[in-house]
Formats: C-alpha cells, sequence, structure tokens
C-alpha cells in the first residue's frame, strides 16, 4: 500500500531467527485477513505458553523456543516451499482437478484456483501443532479428547473418524472448527483442512497425498522448519532450510524427489542428531520419565483420581480444558496438588513430582543393555526397585518410532541415471555412499543399541546398597521389566467392577508378558474407549506365579475374550501344559465347546503364516467348529491408527454377538 506516492509500513510482521523479518504482504494477499484473525486465536496464542522443547530447555539454556514461533516457521516454509514448486503459482491441473472433485467449497473462497488451494495449505500449516498437549510425548498417553468434541467433529466431517486420529490431530480439528466461525474465514473448507492434517480419506486420488507429503513427510514443511530451529540453538547444523527446498524437485504420494543427494543427507543426518543428543538425551528421558511415573500414579487408583480432579486434571479433556492447559498451568496444579497428595499418591508418583519441580535434580544416569527374558525368570527372583528410582526402557524406540523410511526420499539426476533404465530416480539409502546404513530399516536413536536407563539418586546411605544389589542382580533387565509392566498396567489392571466408567461386555484379556510393549497399547487403547477388560498381572508373566484357578477364572466369568496372539504365547501354549497360557487356552476351548459360546477376537501381534507355521497349534483350539474368530491384522510395528481401528473392530464384534 503507498500513501502521497510513498510506502506505508504495515505494522503486521514476524521477526524469526531462522526466517528473519517476514512482512504479512510477502503471503498471498487473500490469505492476509484470515492471518490476522487466526493469529488472535485462543489456540494459537496458547502456543506462545508452550515450549517447543520441553525440558530440554533445562539442558540447553537458550532453547527457550516456543509451539507459537514454530507454527509461523511452518506457515512461512510452506510458503516459499510452495513459491518454489510452483513459481508462477500456478498449481498443477491434476491437483485442482482433484480438489474440485473431492473438496469443490475449496474454491469458495476466491476466484483463483490456485490460490484457494495455497490458502488452504498455509492455514493448515499455520495449525497443523496447535493441538499439541504440554510435554505432548509423556502426557499424550494419559490425556485424551472428551467424546462431546470427537462427536462434534465427526458430525461434521462425514465419513472420517476422530476416534482413530491422535490426540494432537483432534483439538487441532477443534480449534480450527471454531474459527471458520468467524467472517473472514467462513469460506475455508473445513474437510479439506482436516485431510491435509490428518490425511484421513480411504479413497483419497494420488495427486492429493502429494500434497499431504508436503505437510506430513519426511521432508515437510514442518520438518524443515524444526529441525533447523531446534538445531540452530542445541547441536547446530550443516545446512540449511533453504538449501534442502532448492533441491526438491517434485512430491509423489510416497515420496519426495530431489535432484541432488547432498542437502537431504545432512537434513536427515541433522534430525538424527537431534533425536540421538536432544530429544532422546539421557537429561531429557529422565524429565519424561518423572513426567509419566507421576501421571502414572495419579491415574492409578480411585483415591488418587480424586486428587488430580481436584487439582484439573482430568482423562477427558473438553476442549475448553485443553485451551487453558499450557506449560505453565500444568506446572502449577503439579505444584498444588503435590501440597494435598501425601498419602494419596503412590510413593513413587509423589518421589518423581518432587524431582521434576526441581530445575536441578540430585540424580545420576547408568545406561545397560537389555537382554532377553530369561526362561528362569520368576517375579520371586526380581530385585527391589526403590521408589526414588526410576528407569526408561526405550520401548517407544523399539516399535513406534523410525528416523528414515526407506524408498521416502528418492533422487532424480542424470550422474546416477542407468540409459537402460526407464526411470532416473534412486532411493536415497542407494547413492548416500558411505552413510547408506544410516538410512537402513534399522536406525534408532538411542545413544547404546538395544539399551535402557537407570536413574538413580547420588546420596549416599542404605538406598546405595539396595540400588548397588538391584544393578549387580543378574536380573536387571528382567526386574525393571516386571517392574515397568506392574506399574503401566496396573494403573486398570480390572475395569470390570466400574460401571460408571466403563461399559460394554466383561472382556478377558489373554497374552504373554513377552508382549508388553503391544499390550500396554491395546490396554490403553481399551481404556480410551471406556471398554470393560481384565488384565491379571501375574498371568500376564506366563511363569506360573497365579494360582491357576485364577487364569481359568478370568476366562469362565468373562462375557467377551481377547487373545493377543504372537509366536511366544502360541509356542507357551503348546509346550507348557501346565502354564497360566495353556490353562486359559484349555479354559477358551471348554467355553466354546457348549451351546452358548464366548465371543473371542485375535489380536495378532505376528504375521498369521508366522504363527501358523507353528507345530501342534490350530485355531480350532480356541474355538471348535468351522466357524473362527476373526483374526486382525499383524500389530507390530503398527501405527497408531491400524492398532485403534483394530481395537475398535474388536468391540463392535464382542458388543454385537
Amino acid at each position: 500500500m503507498h500513501k502521497n506516492g510513498k510506502p506505508v509500513e504495515d505494522l503486521g510482521y514476524f521477526y524469526d531467527t531462522i526466517h528473519g523479518r517476514v512482512a504479512f504482504g510477502d503471503l498471498p494477499k487473500e490469505f492476509q485477513s484470515a492471518l490476522r484473525v487466526a493469529l488472535t486465536s485462543p489456540a494459537l496464542d496458547r502456543l506462545t505458553r508452550i515450549s517447543q522443547l520441553g525440558h530440554t530447555s533445562l539442558t540447553y539454556f537458550s532453547a527457550t523456543q516456543t509451539r507459537f514461533s514454530h507454527a509461523v516457521g511452518t506457515l512461512l516454509m510452506m510458503n516459499r516451499l510452495l513459491a518454489h514448486l510452483w513459481p508462477d503459482g500456478s498449481v498443477p491441473p491434476t491437483i485442482i482437478k482433484d480438489v474440485k472433485k473431492k473438496y469443490n467449497n475449496v474454491f469458495d473462497l476466491c476466484r483463483d484456483k490456485s490460490v484457494c488451494i495455497r490458502c488452504h495449505l498455509l492455514l493448515a500449516s499455520l495449525y497443523q501443532d496447535c493441538g499439541e498437549l504440554p510435554f505432548q510425548k509423556v502426557t499424550s498417553l494419559y490425556f485424551r479428547p472428551h467424546k462431546n468434541d470427537l462427536n462434534s467433529l465427526k458430525a461434521s466431517l462425514s465419513g472420517r473418524e476422530p476416534q482413530n486420529w491422535k490426540t494432537k490431530d483432534v483439538f487441532t480439528l477443534r480449534a480450527i472448527s471454531d474459527l471458520l466461525k468467524l467472517s473472514e474465514l467462513k469460506a475455508y473448507d473445513f474437510g479439506f483442512l482436516a485431510f491435509l492434517i490428518t490425511g484421513d480419506d480411504p479413497e483419497c486420488p494420488a495427486s492429493l497425498k502429494s500434497l499431504r507429503q508436503m505437510m506430513d513427510g519426511t521432508i515437510d514443511a514442518d520438518r524443515l522448519d524444526y529441525v533447523y530451529r531446534d538445531a540452530l540453538l542445541t547441536i547446530g547444523s550443516l545446512s540449511s532450510a533453504d538449501t534442502v527446498l532448492r533441491s526438491i524437485l517434485r512430491y509423489e504420494p510416497d515420496h519426495v524427489v530431489v535432484s541432488d543427494p547432498r542437502p537431504a543427507i545432512d537434513f536427515l543426518a541433522t534430525r538424527a542428531r537431534l533425536w540421538t543428543f536432544v530429544y532422546s538425551s539421557p537429561d531429557v528421558r529422565f524429565r519424561q520419565t518423572l513426567l509419566k511415573s507421576f501421571l502414572q500414579a495419579g491415574f492409578a487408583t480411585k483415591e488418587a483420581r480424586k486428587v488430580f480432579r481436584a487439582g484439573g486434571f482430568i482423562s477427558e479433556l473438553t476442549f475448553d480444558a485443553f485451551v487453558e492447559l499450557d506449560d505453565h498451568s500444568m506446572m502449577h496444579r503439579m505444584r498444588e496438588i503435590r501440597s494435598h497428595a501425601a498419602g494419596r499418591i503412590a510413593r513413587t508418583g509423589l518421589n518423581a513430582c518432587d524431582a521434576l519441580l526441581k530445575t536441578v535434580t540430585d540424580y545420576e544416569c547408568r545406561i545397560f543393555r537389555k537382554k532377553g527374558m530369561g526362561d528362569d525368570f520368576s517375579p520371586d527372583k526380581a530385585a527391589l526397585v526403590p521408589d526414588d528410582v526410576f528407569f526408561d526402557l526405550l520401548l517407544d524406540h523399539e516399535e513406534e518410532h523410525k528416523l528414515y523410511v526407506p524408498q521416502s526420499v528418492r533422487v532424480e539426476q542424470a550422474l546416477t541415471t542407468d540409459p537402460a533404465e526407464k526411470t532416473a530416480l534412486m532411493a536415497l539409502e542407494e547413492c548416500s555412499g558411505s552413510l547408506i546404513p544410516v538410512f537402513s530399516a534399522d536406525n534408532r536413536a538411542p545413544l547404546v543399541r538395544d539399551s535402557f536407563f537407570l536413574f538413580r539418586p547420588r546420596r549416599s546411605g542404605g538406598i546405595q546398597r539396595v540400588v548397588g544389589e538391584l544393578i549387580n542382580s543378574d536380573f536387571l533387565f528382567e526386574s525393571l521389566a516386571y517392574e515397568d509392566a506392574r506399574r503401566e498396567i496396573e494403573v486398570l489392571d480390572d475395569t470390570w467392577a466400574e460401571p460408571h466408567d466403563f461399559s460394554g461386555k466383561k472382556v478377558a484379556i489373554s497374552c504373554s508378558f513377552q508382549d508388553r510393549v503391544t499390550i500396554i497399547r491395546v490396554v490403553r487403547a481399551l481404556q480410551s474407549r471406556k471398554q470393560r477388560y481384565r488384565i491379571l498381572l501375574d498371568s500376564l508373566i506366563g511363569i506360573g506365579n497365579t494360582a491357576p484357578e485364577n487364569s481359568e477364572q478370568l476366562i469362565r466369568e468373562a462375557e467377551g475374550i481377547l487373545v493377543i496372539g504372537s509366536k511366544t504365547y502360541i509356542k507357551s501354549a503348546t509346550t507348557d501344559r501346565g502354564g497360566n497360557i495353556a490353562l486359559e487356552v484349555r479354559e477358551i476351548y471348554s467355553r466354546n465347546t457348549g451351546s452358548t459360546l464366548c465371543p473371542i477376537v485375535v489380536l495378532a501381534i505376528d504375521p498369521h503364516r508366522d504363527l501358523e507355521a507353528i507345530p501342534g497349534w490350530s485355531w480350532a483350539n480356541l474355538y471348535p467348529g468351522k466357524v473362527l474368530p476373526p483374526i486382525l491384522e499383524p500389530l507390530r510395528n503398527s501405527s497408531d491408527t491400524t492398532l485403534m481401528k483394530a481395537v475398535d473392530a474388536a468391540i463392535d464384534f464382542w458388543n454385537t454377538k
């Protein structure tokens, strides 16, 4: 805008350590009014009170950036990415055609169809992280959206299943749904924004999947901002976002194509270093372990849940409660709860809270290698774990998180073109030279492969003797694994007698302790769905510690049965005839030889062909006759969405039989 031939300074601008000075005028004019309104929304304002790196700032003192700065940075990075891919501003005709077919209301925004699509991508980029809980990695395990918010989204988005989304995405879309009620944003298509953020569209055309890669892919606008933002204030980086961006040629439905492998390698190497030395460092994991221990204890018993509720910690968060929950309010509530929690919350949780509320703690970390659960281990051999000793078995790095997915970045350049091939594409892991092993399928973040952390207080006295005995125990890993399962599953190991909080048929869970990582995920999913279940901790361990009558009674009194099947489970059932799993299998068979069948669902952890190849096993052991129980897809290394869909299918089966 000019006045008397002179430029007028627009007071709306950003100055960012990554992007420098960026004025509103650098963004599409059709987007600017929506941006100004969005930046004043309660959901985005909340991000100014949430740290981008959580507890990391206690180690890297300068790493104090907020989620708000990252949200704006992601918006700016998306704008630059769009300008790079489509320099004339024209979105490819195929994308326009498919958007018109699936989300025609997108073009109500303005006359220029390309601008309409770009504005939606920019708004989605700005909001893509606004649903983050404070200290998201831990809190997302214990807090979930209220059912009213899920129902509201489901009613607004026909054909979508918000209950299968990540917690972050649910709250993000709730924030956007409120935003779109304002006049400046009424022309935005909620369905298209929901797809861009969640990817939830089973009939999505390939061209639109490429847009999702720009939002959530190996090299996307989000990562291009946070990798260099986080690295700048912690470990440094070898390249820049601009260098990587200039190398991008295009996005395909399941990968990104680059012209040069070097910028992508530097980018991914920086991200890998962040995961190893920042996000997964012992200091950060210690704080996460303390927070998990506190929340775990607080939701463990009815008395503890009363204290939590009085202090403002409720597992089902309404959207209004979510907006009020940030770093500062959460720490304040923890202090208030701690002052009233003596004798009402487990000592482990109170010790964790005391340590977490201190800036400097008198703890040290030791790293130990994992080893498999020995056949000769039993709970009576477990070493005592003191209530002020904490540990992190790094189980989330075993099944879920990978630093790089093979084939997700491909290189197109003359240097690596084979004249005999029809395409010049080559996967990044095939043309990375000495760094090829870094991009293998087994790329995990922990400092020591197959390891775990043990955090112990430095103070002297009797505790040191007990800790020394624990460390020198022949069953250190087994003892901690047993304690980990006990603390995690004992939070709610039996919900049959809680009809006010849980509903549906009384489901018995039959499983093997070796599969505890997946079991814990399944139990959390059942909790989030309010489905009644019972799991016997000692029976879960599969070592005969529980009286046989308990295992038999578990199955005998159930109205539905969940078998979490794996190679370990089936081998135990076929080789250890007197063990708990074999007893439960025989009782299941007995339940289903009469006139009244007990509905059974098998959640397989390993591929079906591996389970069927075990000698001496037949699914008829569980369900006599020709009708077999539903055997759902293998869950090892599955995404949260896949696991939730499997649990939902199981619940539908039990409660409709």
